[in-house]
């Protein structure tokens, strides 16, 4: 029986991997959550994990007084889990830049690693693809457009001079129309994906499309193509989630229902594909399929993700910090949401960008990140 680690289980894409692991008959071995420690009880309970990692000591002391499992917290129980000697998948669920070091931890072990940390890979960039080919590690995307492309690809992150572009599509978010006007209005309690469910971080990414800039970032160091021939178009249905085009004019697409369920089912079943209880698609009820181009101040964030890149990963490390921050701080009533970019815009503006070659010099750049959008926000921008 094939053993899985889950990080981050209690959050849309961990609850999703969970419910395939059992489909798939696996093992589950480890399982990490953050704060939703009743959610996580429940896991126990249903799976019997052999390890579990919490956020805080004091939660895993508690659940020790009830469950048989081994329990740790913080980044070195994250660690930890990530890399037991007996699991080849981890699952990396992970909100945020919490899971760049697991990530790390688990490439060194030459793990499978089904990724939905983006982070991970935007703030890792070409110091993580390396540490994943030295160790003899895999990588499987999970977000779904990045899924797409691996599948349209044919189940490989390689390229070659066939490949023209990548295109990554997106919804437009919960705000698609919205006046400036009228985004000045948005607060936390609207946000809400219009096709997929998803945490409150991601999901005020999807809305700013900030988390497009991200995922340009992503395709970039996954398929290891340059960020200029990556492209990205409105398509408000969901159903096709990636293309890519090719020299000689032909286009794949990847299409199916808007459910993670797919993409790690793919990933995790990979190079077969099993059958599951997902939704088939009846294209005969979907009617029309959109494609739209991106206003212009969309694609202004978008041509800052990819300067960025250019520059290298200090840069590209220092966008995800001060997003992770702006958003932070929109959830918490800081900052309005249109507030988001500008804040994000006025720290990379800021910054005179070095190169940088180690782990601990990505989580040094994104310490300095973060403390200079702190103070970007407190002097009011």
């Amino acid at each position: 029986m094939k053993k899985i680690i889950i990080l981050g289980s209690t959050g849309s894409v961990g609850v999703r991997a969970l419910e395939v692991a059992k489909e798939l008959g696996f093992k589950v071995e480890g399982i990490s959550a953050g704060k939703n420690i009743e959610l996580l009880k429940k896991q126990i309970e249903e799976f019997f994990p052999a390890f579990v990692c919490v956020k805080n000591s004091r939660d895993a002391q508690e659940l020790s007084k009830n469950y048989k499992a081994s329990f740790m917290s913080g980044k070195e129980g994250l660690c930890k889990v990530a890399t037991l000697s007996d699991c080849e998948v981890v699952v990396n669920a992970v909100s945020g830049f919490a899971g760049l070091e697991p990530t790390f931890a688990a490439a060194r072990c030459g793990k499978k690693i089904a990724i939905a940390n983006k982070e991970s890979i935007v703030s890792g960039g070409n110091i993580l693809m390396r540490c994943v080919q030295e160790n003899g590690a895999q990588i499987f995307p999970l977000d779904s457009e990045h899924n797409a492309i691996w599948q349209c690809l044919g189940g490989t992150l390689k390229t070659s001079g066939e490949v023209k572009k990548l295109i990554l599509t997106c919804s437009g978010g919960p705000f698609f129309g919205y006046s400036k006007e009228e985004l000045k209005k948005v607060t936390p309690e609207k946000i809400n994906h219009p096709n997929w469910q998803m945490g409150p971080k991601i999901s005020v990414d999807c809305a700013t499309l900030i988390n497009k800039g991200l995922e340009i970032a992503e395709a970039a160091y996954l398929f290891g193509v340059d960020p200029y021939s990556i492209e990205v178009v409105i398509h408000r249905e969901s159903i096709i989630h990636s293309m890519v085009e090719f020299v000689n004019g032909s286009l794949i697409a990847q299409m199916s229902e808007p459910d993670m369920k797919i993409a790690i089912h793919c990933a995790l079943s990979f190079p077969l594909r099993v059958k599951n209880n997902s939704k088939s698609m009846d294209l005969t009820k979907k009617g029309i399929l959109t494609f739209i181009k991106p206003k212009e101040d969309y694609e202004q964030i978008f041509e800052m993700f990819r300067k960025a890149l250019r520059m290298g990963e200090q840069a590209i490390c220092t966008l995800n910090a001060a997003n992770e921050v702006a958003v932070k701080s929109f959830l918490s009533g800081r900052i309005g949401f249109s507030d988001i970019p500008r804040v994000v815009k006025k720290v990379f503006e800021s910054v005179a960008f070095k190169p940088i070659y180690s782990l601990e010099s990505v989580i040094e750049a994104n310490k300095n990140a973060e403390k200079l959008t702190e103070e970007i926000i407190e002097s009011g921008f």
